[in-house]
């Protein structure tokens, strides 16, 4: 695929696909590394001094609705600060953007509203992809935490460009990933954690042809001890999948992976706060985090892996007490990434926001922005814009 470095962007208008899609609170960015991993591509591009780069990214899931909350002003604010120079928030309707208005704005780089505002873009509509076209000269994608995405902006808009190519986001994070299976060093370590059991389940059905060992924690490793018998109160877990448990079991077997639990968490309810082993979570009480013996054994299983991929929490993170054995494991990632020059891999949203609290992120091999996208690749699957050629 080409890439940036392939085009000059003098005098072109720029249509420019990223994902800020960051966690937002009270109006609050709270992670804001989505929007400074794609600098590097806008000042690329406007290095090269182009007319205007309209840059087009989507905020949480609207529907095809436009909800105030979801609105991406405060996004166009933070990129002003990073960018150091006024980026233009189009907060008008986008199927109504056209040449008259791009010349009516002044400021060489233009935020249209979130995209998932409207229901063309997950419809696939040609009609949106027409209108951005006809605006535009030269198509970048740098999306990479939205690449696996079948809509609009990722697989229609593009094909309507005969100069289009990808960022340095997009470049660097393919690249990455496939290090993990590019004569990767041993052992490999896979920690899997989070709230979506459902996108999970594939991932570790694939990744155990490849992998040592791998930790469970979050709302599988309920789902695991739910099918195993025991109680686990009000945890989170995944009814539709407590079946699959023992075919992951048969995987992990037949591969020869060695399948770490939790031994004990922290529990809520309420205000009341316990720490109790896995088989006795009282009812009522929801699994909020891993205790200390889980923190100590874990520990052990990544010092001494070469290769560690990680992909969601093990506690309930927006709670600074609850993201304490989240944050542990992520620190001795580090210490293994230092000491014994492990390739670490840490990606996902809610990944990243605990990382954030992490003061030796220099540490970790590979920050990703992508959740979804990063296990797309890790099933052994390719991203739709690449199987069917929309930007080769």
């Amino acid at each position: 695929m080409k890439t940036i470095n392939n085009y000059n962007f003098n005098k072109k208008n720029v249509l420019l696909l990223v994902d800020f899609n960051v966690p937002v609170k009270n109006n609050i960015i709270l992670d804001n590394i989505r929007i400074v991993k794609v600098i590097p591509t806008i000042n690329k591009i406007l290095n090269d001094k182009p007319n205007k780069i309209i840059v087009i990214t989507h905020l949480g899931r609207p529907n095809g609705k436009k909800i105030k909350k979801l609105s991406l002003e405060i996004v166009s604010i933070e990129l002003s600060k990073l960018l150091k120079k006024n980026v233009f928030f189009y907060k008008k309707d986008i199927m109504k953007f056209n040449d008259n208005e791009l010349k009516k704005i002044k400021n060489k780089i233009i935020l249209l509203e979130n995209i998932r505002f409207y229901k063309e873009e997950k419809n696939k509509d040609i009609k949106l992809a027409i209108k951005l076209k006809k605006i535009s000269d030269i198509f970048v994608n740098d999306a990479f935490a939205a690449s696996h995405r079948d809509v609009c902006s990722n697989m229609i808009i593009p094909t309507l460009f005969k100069y289009k190519c990808i960022g340095y986001l997009m470049d660097k994070e393919i690249k990455d990933m496939e290090k993990i299976f590019n004569k990767p060093k041993k052992p490999i370590l896979a920690i899997i954690g989070g709230g979506k059991v459902s996108t999970k389940i594939g991932l570790i059905k694939y990744i155990t042809k490849y992998i040592d060992y791998l930790i469970l924690g979050g709302c599988i490793s309920y789902t695991f001890l739910k099918y195993q018998g025991y109680n686990i109160g009000n945890s989170c877990v995944d009814d539709k999948y407590v079946n699959t448990i023992p075919e992951i079991i048969k995987h992990c077997k037949k591969n020869n992976v060695k399948l770490f639990l939790p031994d004990d968490f922290i529990v809520c309810k309420k205000k009341k706060i316990k720490k109790v082993n896995y088989f006795n979570i009282p009812n009522n009480y929801s699994g909020v985090d891993i205790g200390e013996k889980s923190i100590k054994k874990f520990s052990k299983i990544i010092l001494k892996s070469r290769t560690i991929f990680f992909n969601g929490p093990f506690g309930l993170i927006e709670v600074k007490k609850f993201s304490y054995g989240t944050l542990k494991i992520i620190k001795y990632i580090g210490m293994s990434s230092k000491k014994y020059k492990s390739y670490s891999v840490i990606g996902g949203g809610e990944s990243l926001l605990t990382l954030k609290k992490y003061k030796h992120k220099n540490r970790i091999s590979v920050i990703s922005t992508g959740g979804g996208a990063m296990l797309y690749i890790l099933k052994g699957k390719k991203f739709p814009f690449i199987k069917k050629k929309v930007i080769i």
